[in-house]
């Protein structure tokens, strides 16, 4: 009797840019949103949603390491995250999330959906998850170009962060 073996699969991690990682959870999260409004499968919210919230941690120590050039402090509130920041990055992304109407004012944004990483990454222990979504993932957004405004701004590159996450 001939038996066959399963290929194994292997996926090589290397080192990634903080910026990088951001993006990869940014888009994980997209993913899952946009599945989620095509099927209408609740399987696919919280990833979305922790993907989307971690994706805005990621994104905000990156703003830190592009305005400070040294590893921001750990951690995953936004509001200590932006308290960190130049009081112009702050600004910036509050300007962009301003700039559609939205439900929430912006530091009603930042106060509702501060600690979503650590409230929704363990869906079991939630008790209450009403949330905006569409002003959730505005505020990432918001995060996400400015990052991307700034790194442009400062002449940062990959390399600047190699090391720095």
């Amino acid at each position: 009797m001939e038996t066959t073996k399963e290929p194994i699969y292997r996926i090589r991690f290397q080192r990634h840019s903080i910026t990088g990682a951001a993006e990869d959870y940014y888009y994980a999260g997209k993913l899952c949103w946009e599945e989620f409004n095509r099927t209408y499968d609740s399987h696919y919210i919280f990833p979305a949603l922790v993907n989307y919230a971690f994706s805005g941690e990621l994104y905000l120590k990156a703003i830190y390491i592009f305005e400070n050039n040294k590893e921001s402090k750990n951690g995953h509130s936004y509001q200590e995250l932006l308290a960190q920041l130049s009081e112009k990055a702050q600004e910036q992304i509050e300007r962009s999330y301003n700039s559609e109407n939205r439900k929430d004012c912006f530091c009603d944004a930042v106060k509702h959906y501060g600690d979503a990483f650590t409230k929704w990454r363990y869906r079991h222990e939630i008790t209450n998850a009403d949330s905006n979504v569409d002003d959730f993932v505005a505020l990432i957004d918001a995060i996400k170009t400015t990052c991307e405004q700034i790194e442009l701004q400062t002449g940062a590159d990959q390399s600047e962060q190699e090391g720095m996450m």
